[in-house]
């Protein structure tokens, strides 16, 4: 029993910040309620996520999207969203400690798809402002070309900056970002020093939540104001399209927000696990919950826009 006692001990850990974590990868026996999390994220989320941004892909492929800006956005969120999920359910399956590259890639892969996923949504809602806004113009500006040479500068930068902090911290030997993110050997109880531990969770935060969530509450108001029902305009054919596209876009920022909030508040109060069961499930929890964000917008295309809901309807049947 002192034995156990003295192991669960040494499986905790101090951070640079003043708060203890588990390393949950030394002797950390999980409770029910993570079992059944990770086992629900596994079997449920998982699976239906990457099946429904699979359909979303094969929905966009279609040629009558080919000239839409806004399917590229939404295209290449899928993709994203898929990275999210796969990475995701490696790091369950697979211990981070089996080897510091190893781990260092997947999670590069997993943040930097939790950002890109994120821009490209507050760039969407940029795109449908301006749509709104400037209906005549949009097309004109916003072409299929411009879109796909913005989403592969968004990936280059997100993907880009996320590598040198990776590298940075490697050639630096701060070994800070090992211990905070891929433990590969027994606690020692020290201190977690460096820079990274107060650093990259508010570049992870800023990229991945804050600026992407000015924009698309800004947006998501201009939207708003826009769409109000307008007898002349609602009478054209283009002007109800663009407000089906809008409230669908409205009803994945409300999921964004919703799911990605609670998670994102909580690592920048508290950058890694921390100390008690309650405190380390709820980081658990809100990991999971953020990660809906990547599975549902299958649904919320299906439930919102008509002209999506009949391409799914047409990949199973014959016409």
């Amino acid at each position: 029993m002192e034995d156990d006692n003295f192991m669960n001990e040494s499986a905790v850990i101090v951070n640079g910040s003043g708060y203890f974590y588990y390393d949950y990868n030394f002797n950390y026996e999980e409770t029910q309620l993570e079992k059944a999390l990770k086992w629900f994220e596994t079997a449920f989320m998982v699976p239906i996520g990457v099946l429904g941004n699979i359909l979303i892909l094969c929905v966009l492929s279609k040629k009558v999207y080919w000239k839409s800006s806004t399917a590229v956005f939404l295209a290449s969120l899928a993709v994203s969203d898929i990275l999210i999920l796969v990475s995701g359910f490696y790091n369950i399956i697979v211990p981070p400690n089996i080897s510091k590259i190893h781990c260092k890639i997947n999670l590069s892969i997993w943040i930097s798809s939790s950002q890109t996923s994120s821009c490209i949504l507050a760039t969407v809602a940029l795109e449908r402002a301006f749509s709104v806004m400037q209906p005549l113009k949009a097309r004109a500006v916003l072409t299929p070309k411009k879109a796909k040479l913005l989403v592969i500068f968004i990936f280059l930068c997100v993907y880009g900056l996320n590598a040198i902090m990776f590298a940075k911290y490697e050639f630096d030997e701060d070994d800070g970002f090992e211990k905070m993110y891929c433990p590969t050997g027994e606690p020692t109880g020290e201190t977690i020093a460096g820079s990274i531990v107060h650093v990259y969770p508010w570049v992870d935060f800023c990229i991945g939540f804050a600026l992407p969530f000015i924009v698309i509450i800004v947006c998501s108001i201009i939207i708003i104001i826009k769409i109000k029902p307008d007898k002349v305009l609602r009478q054209k054919m283009e002007s109800k399209q663009i407000s089906s596209v809008s409230i669908t876009l409205l009803s994945a920022n409300a999921c964004f927000i919703v799911t990605l909030a609670p998670s994102r508040i909580y690592n920048i109060m508290f950058p890694i696990p921390t100390l008690g069961d309650e405190q380390f499930t709820a980081f658990l929890v809100l990991s999971m919950v953020s990660q809906i964000n990547a599975a549902v917008n299958f649904f919320v295309y299906f439930f919102n826009a008509t002209k999506f809901r009949t391409g799914v309807y047409d990949l199973f049947c014959c016409r």
